[in-house]
């Protein structure tokens, strides 16, 4: 024992230090001294025990309050606007692929060419790819057909008689009919500008619109004889070269028309006004019924008009959910 009555393990008493060995079952030292073991007292043990019950159950509460949970919820993914579509979703692309245009037209022919033929008409083919950005490039194929020949009197006046008739070779009458044909080859490169709103759905619809195209190619006219009864050689070669009015050259096209893109069973279909201006060379050289040489150059204008049906072999710009290929 220290003095004081205090014992000697590890106190305080009265104000000095001491020290003394505590084994388990000791609740206070001897001599007065005293010490609080925290850990083993059974009421502490409850006391932690209610602290961290309380806590848990305050945490679990805030937890589940609205807004406030940590739970991931579903979220819509932000609408993407797209520059000048006013908030909507973008609109599908112009369909892009080929084309098959297939129809008749009729011009009225002007220039040097006038002077020799009256109106005829066209049958009319042409192979096209259009890009989904809604240019055309195209192959154009043409015949023309049923001019009337203007200069039809005069052109065979030296085979007819006072009567203005042609006589065969067998003595009778022999009948022997004009007409004006032509043919034409070229390339054009067109673009559609559509005229709905830039917000429509329909990818047929933002393929469809006013179509506007410049083209060039090779063109070439001549006289045809017909002699059904026959006995008329004049007008079968080699004779009908100095007759015939052949003419071969280049040409310059252009059009401004609407087309209508097909889908869904629709049909496709477009019309166009057009213009060309051609500069063709006599092929032939002399001409039997002037008695005179035909060498220069001409100009050659015409204007004219054709209405086609389109034959659609198209593929969506973007990944759909119908087919990707389709024909109408």
């Amino acid at each position: 024992m220290g003095r004081g009555g205090c014992g000697a393990d590890a106190f305080t008493c009265g104000g000095r230090f001491t020290s003394k060995s505590i084994n388990d079952k000791d609740t206070a030292p001897t001599g007065g001294g005293y010490v609080l073991p925290l850990f083993e007292m059974a009421g502490f043990t409850r006391l932690f025990s209610l602290l961290v019950g309380a806590f848990a159950l305050a945490f679990s509460a805030y937890s589940q309050t609205p807004g406030t949970t940590t739970r991931p919820t579903p979220t819509t993914p932000p609408k993407t606007v797209v520059p000048g579509t006013r908030g909507f979703a973008a609109a599908p692309a112009p369909m892009r692929g080929a084309l098959i245009q297939v129809g008749l037209g009729t011009y009225q022919p002007m220039g040097a060419w006038g002077n020799t033929y009256a109106g005829g008409g066209i049958l009319h083919l042409e192979p096209a790819y259009k890009t989904s950005k809604n240019w055309i490039w195209s192959l154009q194929m043409r015949a023309l057909y049923g001019m009337r020949v203007k200069i039809d009197s005069s052109l065979l006046g030296f085979l007819t008689t006072e009567d203005n008739q042609i006589l065969g070779l067998s003595g009778s009458y022999a009948e022997v009919r004009t007409e004006g044909r032509g043919t034409q080859l070229g390339v054009q490169l067109g673009k559609v500008v559509p005229l709905g709103p830039t917000t429509a759905k329909s990818a047929n619809l933002r393929s469809s619109g006013l179509d506007l195209r410049l083209g060039a190619g090779w063109l070439q006219h001549r006289i045809l004889f017909f002699n059904p009864s026959g006995g008329v050689p004049m007008v079968y070669a080699p004779y009908r070269y100095g007759l015939d009015r052949l003419h071969r050259g280049y040409y310059a096209q252009q059009s401004i028309g609407y087309l209508r893109q097909a889908r869904n069973n629709e049909y496709g279909w477009s019309v166009a006004l057009e213009f060309m201006q051609a500069r063709l060379i006599p092929q032939r050289g002399y001409n039997y019924d002037t008695r005179l040489p035909d060498t220069q150059a001409k100009w050659d204008f015409s204007v004219g008009v054709r209405a086609l049906y389109n034959l659609s072999i198209l593929r969506a710009a973007a990944p759909t959910t119908g087919p990707r290929f389709y024909v109408d």
